[in-house]
């Protein structure tokens, strides 16, 4: 696109600014006429590069993809909007309200091309044949959220330029190549449930619990930087096939400081994982439209957190290699890859782990890297690289 181009664009006004974004996750509704199909699609995708502020996206089934280009044609539609006019492996055209499109290449949500042969097949594409809408529903529910995930967008950009993933203790040294899940429930003290009320913070238990796990993995690396992914699992249920627009799985990136007393990092901590819920999810195609993120396009977390409202919200095939479930009827479970942990380890993990709270319950005024996590005298070797005073 040359200069005399970008000021045609201009002047039309199909440039789309952060003030103007469409509404409804910059989805494609065929039900209207071509022309403003057409500028959503140039708006979004203008001098040949993606604006960052979205995609133009359309759905196939349950699956969303975006396009860079789409092409007037001069005929007029005469079947239903949305419906297939042609299939090959060369362009799909489709019918609008006013005039018919052509499509040549799409793109899944994280930047890849898809052929049109594979999509095709994928599909079960062939001419006659409608694509697939959101429900009212799922409509209802993504305006709901989507003000929310667009004004945290920035939010994201900053977590995920800084992911830093951690290295899990007690793996597997030689690990096969294929992964089963399995999950092992953890008994929690009694005490614990009592500890929120006296320690004055106004968390939910799933919140207090979490956080004090994500302080026993500090203590048990002595790592004072990593990340976590945390699910979104009550989203999903909510936003039904319209969830596949957004990551299952987003970063919670935490910072200790180890020779601080508990008290103070369980503060800090809860409030990050207040962040994490209130902000919810970001768009899977975020890490395409800005160009400092594409080197992330996958992100697979060791190490996760879920707060669910039961144990049978949790997908068993989202798991990362170890994920913790928080359940809001006050139970944990340990959800682990068994390529990576043995149910062994597990048990070592989850022994370390109440001896942990037992610990913090008696007291929780201790710098954190006092606190002990194995029943014998324990060689702290962190108190060798810090000072003591």
């Amino acid at each position: 696109m040359n200069n005399n181009d970008d000021k045609k664009e201009l002047i039309e006004g199909r440039y789309i600014s952060k003030s103007s974004r469409p509404e409804i996750a910059c989805l494609i509704d065929w039900n209207k006429d071509a022309d403003s199909i057409k500028s959503l699609v140039t708006g979004l995708y203008f001098n040949n590069d993606i604006n960052p502020i979205g995609t133009a996206k359309l759905k196939i089934d349950d699956d969303f993809y975006f396009i860079k280009e789409i092409i007037e044609l001069p005929i007029i539609s005469e079947v239903m909007p949305g419906s297939l006019k042609s299939v090959n492996n060369e362009n799909i055209i489709i019918s609008t309200k006013t005039n018919d499109v052509e499509i040549r290449r799409l793109f899944h949500l994280n930047g890849e091309e898809i052929k049109l042969s594979d999509l095709i097949v994928r599909h079960n594409l062939f001419a006659g044949k409608k694509f697939s809408t959101l429900s009212n529903r799922e409509l209802n529910s993504l305006k709901y959220y989507e003000d929310i995930i667009n004004k945290k967008e920035d939010y994201w950009v900053k977590e995920l330029l800084n992911i830093e993933l951690p290295e899990l203790p007690y793996k597997k040294e030689n690990i096969p190549t294929f992964n089963r899940y399995f999950t092992q429930s953890m008994s929690i003290p009694y005490q614990l449930k009592d500890s929120i009320n006296l320690s004055g913070l106004s968390l939910k238990f799933t919140e207090y619990f979490s956080s004090l796990f994500i302080l026993f993995f500090g203590r048990l690396t002595t790592s004072d930087y990593f990340t976590l992914g945390g699910f979104n699992c009550e989203l999903k249920k909510e936003l039904e096939s319209a969830f596949n627009l957004f990551e299952n799985e987003v970063p919670i990136n935490i910072q200790l400081n180890l020779n601080n007393k508990l008290s103070n990092e369980l503060i800090k901590v809860s409030s990050l994982i207040k962040i994490y819920q209130e902000a919810k999810t970001f768009y899977k195609d975020l890490l395409y439209r800005y160009p400092e993120l594409r080197s992330k396009k996958v992100i697979k977390y060791p190490l996760a957190i879920a707060i669910v409202n039961d144990i049978k919200d949790f997908d068993e095939i989202d798991g990362s290699d170890l994920t913790l479930i928080f359940t809001k009827n006050n139970l944990c479970y340990w959800h682990y890859c068994s390529s990576i942990y043995s149910e062994e380890n597990i048990k070592i993990l989850q022994k370390q782990f109440r001896i942990f709270l037992d610990e913090a319950l008696v007291d929780p005024y201790k710098k954190l890297y006092k606190y002990n996590i194995n029943q014998e005298e324990e060689v702290k070797s962190f108190a060798e690289i810090v000072n003591e005073e």
